[in-house]
């Protein structure tokens, strides 16, 4: 944060009030209970000192009562290092979201892990108690991490009225640009799944952040390019899931769809996610100027970007508008700051000219953001609250190879060969398994499709020649001993385990009476293997 912020209440008849006053620091990530009795939002404790920490607050709209929820404390891998030797700066508790069933999430540096490279800190998911109804207590209670996957970081939890919580994410592992997707997880920490991913073509991946839902369930996400645009973009539009029997997403290899239309092109992704269309259409999710004004005169103003989305009743979004800009990035020098305001989207439908938006409020002395509907959630979604999603707890009962309270998944596939996983691939007609020119495989410094685009394969290779299956673990390093992990992209990696997955032919070895595996014979590099579906499968041991 880099001035001072008020978080205000705007009344039906354009009076406002100040809730809670910034001080020295700064507040942003409302949240609102789905009572609409309280606002949760985040407090920076001093926006002129330089590592000063947040934390998580709630006010009371009524009697404009203040409980803080999360503490400046550290708590670290102790078996890595002391806690009282953590750096000498604040604690990051950010961007609260309400649960049902009297729980909190939000996210956290707490536990003093670095990012492997780009950022200071990892931002971890975060769900504690909400003390709302009850005593409240001086001390945070029940916290516990759901986010040991977040990596780089976690922002703006937001939960869906399926009782999801989707959220923005740092994807930066073994890639050379840093870009931001869109995730989704069940409030005890399980059943990750991509929403957006945060894919390029080789280029700077342009980051999705900022999310929200309408009254329809349809999912809000912004789009925007980091470097001068001060967090202003564009919006996609996409359902909160396919239909029954339907992919959730799209080929690998992009596609050209009317519904992605921006300004004068088509935006471009692999895997676009079904039913996803441009909502902004006036403008677009790069640091270049958008449309004019009036097309016919070269000196009007262009038309801005958007920003913090937020669902309203009646399947309405507020947002926040840079209005009308003569500069073309929002934080161009030589040119007056920016006068943000907010405004509502009509119906949440797709609209080509920002005159269609209802101007909510505009003061040319601030810069409105963070607009939320102080409503209960009733008025918005039909439903006094989110689904309360039964949390998946290991009781030990299921195995006895899996003791009460050990962690345990299943993540794998119907068939290995059935994958668009080579960089900016195509699957052939008749076949299962992508294919595509060969050099796509192989990173140079202006080409990197293999990670930043689409597909992950970093070397060529046959469905023949898949022998098994190699777990591993990222995991972010603890403050103490970041750096000291030797490999190309600075990673902590685990290796979990391996297992076959062909089974081979069995023939006595040399000696006699032992059988030893046979490997099936290995085809010449530049045969493709047949492509019957049902001679390729792989025979899975049970688990």
């Amino acid at each position: 944060m880099r001035s001072p912020t008020d978080l205000m209440l705007l009344h039906p008849d354009g009076t406002e009030d100040i809730l809670v006053a910034g001080g020295r620091g700064a507040i942003a990530d409302p949240y609102v209970s789905f009572d609409a009795h309280w606002v949760y939002y985040t407090y920076f404790h001093d926006v002129a000192k330089q590592g000063a920490g947040a934390d998580v607050y709630k006010v009371n709209v009524k009697s404009r009562k203040i409980v803080r929820l999360t503490r400046q404390q550290w708590t670290p891998n102790t078996g890595v290092v002391d806690a009282k030797k953590m750096p000498a700066r604040g604690v990051y508790n950010m961007h609260p979201c309400p649960l049902p069933g009297g729980r909190l999430v939000f996210i956290s540096d707490r536990d003093g892990m670095k990012a492997p490279r780009g950022v200071q800190s990892a931002l971890q998911l975060f769900v504690m108690d909400d003390p709302v109804g009850k005593a409240f207590q001086p001390d945070e209670q029940n916290v516990e991490k759901i986010g040991y996957l977040n990596v780089g970081q976690a922002l703006h939890p937001v939960i869906l009225k399926d009782g999801h919580i989707i959220f923005s994410s740092l994807e930066l592992q073994g890639r050379h640009n840093a870009g931001w997707g869109i995730w989704s997880i069940h409030p005890d920490g399980t059943n990750w799944n991509p929403v957006v991913s945060g894919l390029g073509f080789g280029g700077a991946p342009i980051p999705f952040h900022f999310q929200t839902q309408l009254s329809d369930e349809s999912i809000i996400v912004a789009n925007y390019y980091i470097p001068a645009m001060g967090g202003f973009g564009m919006y996609f539009k996409q359902p909160a899931s396919p239909p029954p029997g339907t992919p959730g997403f799209l080929p690998a290899k992009w596609q050209l769809d009317p519904k992605m239309a921006m300004m004068n092109s088509y935006f471009r992704m692999p895997f676009q996610p079904y039913g996803m269309e441009v909502l902004t259409r006036f403008t677009h999710n790069h640091d270049s100027p958008a449309l004019r004004a009036d097309p016919k005169d070269p000196t009007s103003p262009h038309t801005g970007w958007v920003t913090h989305p937020c669902g309203d009743p009646d399947n309405h979004l507020l947002t926040v508008w840079t209005g009308l800009l003569h500069q073309g990035r929002v934080l161009d020098n030589g040119y007056p700051a920016i006068d943000s305001g907010i405004y509502l989207i009509k119906n949440g439908k797709p609209f080509w000219e920002p005159g269609d938006m209802v101007l909510i409020k505009n003061d040319p002395n601030y810069n409105e953001q963070w607009p939320r509907p102080v409503v209960p959630y009733n008025r918005i979604y039909g439903i006094d609250e989110p689904v309360q999603l039964a949390p998946v707890r290991n009781d030990g009962k299921l195995s006895k190879h899996l003791p009460e309270g050990t962690p345990f998944a299943l993540v794998g596939s119907s068939s290995l060969y059935k994958r668009e996983s080579f960089p900016l691939g195509t699957v052939p007609k008749g076949s299962v398994t992508s294919v595509g020119l060969p050099y796509a495989a192989f990173p140079t410094r202006e080409h990197r499709t293999n990670w930043d685009g689409q597909g992950a394969d970093s070397g060529l290779y046959s469905n023949s020649e898949i022998h098994a299956i190699r777990i591993l673990a990222m995991e972010p390093a603890s403050l103490s001993v970041s750096g000291k992990f030797a490999n190309p992209a600075n990673e902590r990696l685990r290796i979990l385990g391996e297992f076959p997955v062909r089974h081979f032919h069995q023939s006595p070895d040399r000696k006699g009476g032992v059988h030893q595996p046979q490997r099936p014979r290995r085809q010449p590099r530049h045969q493709l293997p047949r492509q019957n579906p049902s001679r390729r499968r792989l025979d899975l041991p049970n688990a």
